[in-house]
């Protein structure tokens, strides 16, 4: 029987047997890496082989620059990836076919970013209209439209991880952060705070893993660190010479990873804001870095069309990824959930509806004349061995 529960009969020797074909599939994790670029399109690659595996293109070709793909993400399972692009839609894709799933459109902005709620019933985007929108991913409909930042640029807007609040960043040189209610309801958010000291453009702003901190990138050529309960800012990491793009924490909070339009990344102490290692290579400007999950591995990406893996602990590049026609822009770890099929066989006596398990092979039977040749082959290597041993007294 396959995915359909149709029997098969047995073979001629024994037409009374009747195989049950059974499909399974065994799902399997991959540790790839995921971006985003200008040229229209996300990109999965294989990190141990450098090889592109995957292309998600809401257009094909992309027409104009408005097609640009500005950032993308994956659910933490791999099952799924969001994309945000510059003609205003967001797009939900299936990470193992490659498959369109849900389209989010109604922005007149160019989107900046789109992230999924920690539940990943929803997707929040900010756009180039100054608004962040929340979206519903089974309906593709608008819960709310939040006009946060006036009419400046809403760089980024990412949920804490108790999906409590959000914070947006924005080209007015401010961080806010709103205080949430249920996301089923249609009601936006409530400004609690806002957080001030940047002198440029904040690039980005995400919650710490533990929704205890803030950090902010802008366009000063600074990071800062701020306390999420109170706003006030405890830590600044300065050291690049040029606009500071983005800005992760690592998972165990004990390091910052920051990228630069000074062609550099760099890794901080997020304690001491000391710097402790600088990525270099790119040829032109970074505009993000991302931690593996084991911290072993950093990604960069940059308008020289490529995206690179570092090590972590030496800074030496392991591998360049070429493939982007234009500037990438976003760069991102994700394991992707693989289904690999294998078939279980079952055998049956005729007109009996119970089945037993049959002991699996991984080769099939060899056939007669199959055999002998092996036997033959055995034999001679047997032959081979008596003559050619040495005599021992």
């Amino acid at each position: 029987m396959r995915a359909d529960g149709q029997l098969e009969k047995g073979s001629k020797r024994n037409p009374g047997l009747l195989v049950l074909r059974q499909s399974r599939w065994v799902r399997r994790r991959q540790s790839t890496l995921l971006t985003a670029s200008y040229d229209g399109t996300a990109k999965l690659w294989c990190l141990r082989s450098g090889r592109c595996l995957r292309t998600f293109a809401t257009k094909d070709p992309p027409r104009d620059e408005k097609d640009s793909v500005m950032h993308a993400v994956a659910s933490p399972s791999g099952e799924l990836v969001l994309t945000a692009s510059y003609d205003g839609m967001a797009t939900l894709w299936s990470a193992s076919t490659g498959s369109k799933i849900q389209a989010f459109k109604g922005s007149e902005g160019g989107l900046y970013s789109a992230v999924f709620s920690p539940d990943l019933r929803y997707v929040l985007t900010a756009s180039a209209d100054g608004a962040a929108c929340l979206w519903c991913c089974e309906t593709g409909g608008v819960k709310w439209l939040l006009p946060g930042h006036g009419d400046s640029y809403m760089r980024s807007a990412t949920f804490s991880p108790d999906a409590s609040h959000i914070v947006t960043s924005s080209a007015d040189c401010s961080v806010r952060v709103w205080k949430l209610g249920p996301l089923e309801d249609s009601q936006p958010p409530v400004l609690e705070r806002t957080l001030l000291g940047h002198k440029g453009w904040v690039n980005t702003s995400i919650f710490s893993p533990d929704g205890d901190l803030i950090l902010t990138a802008a366009a000063d050529k600074t990071a800062k660190l701020w306390r999420a309960s109170t706003g006030k800012c405890i830590g600044t990491f300065c050291g690049h010479f040029a606009y500071v793009r983005t800005a992760v924490f690592s998972p165990d909070l004990s390091c910052v990873l920051t990228a630069s339009a000074d062609w550099t990344a760099k890794l901080w102490n997020t304690s001491t804001a000391e710097c402790l290692r600088t990525f270099e290579g790119h040829s032109q400007w970074v505009n993000m870095a991302s931690f593996s999950h084991n911290l072993s591995r950093v990604a960069t990406c940059s308008r020289d069309n490529t995206a690179r893996l570092w090590c972590a602990s030496s800074g030496q590049c392991l591998r360049i990824f070429t493939g982007h026609g234009c500037f990438v822009l976003s760069t991102v770890f994700c394991r992707i959930a693989r289904k690999t099929p294998s078939a279980e066989k079952r055998q049956v006596c005729a007109g009996d509806e119970t089945a037993k398990p049959m002991k699996q092979f991984g080769r099939r039977r060899p056939s007669k004349r199959e055999h002998a040749k092996q036997k033959q082959r055995n034999d001679n290597a047997r032959a081979r061995s008596c003559v050619y041993r040495p005599c021992v007294t």
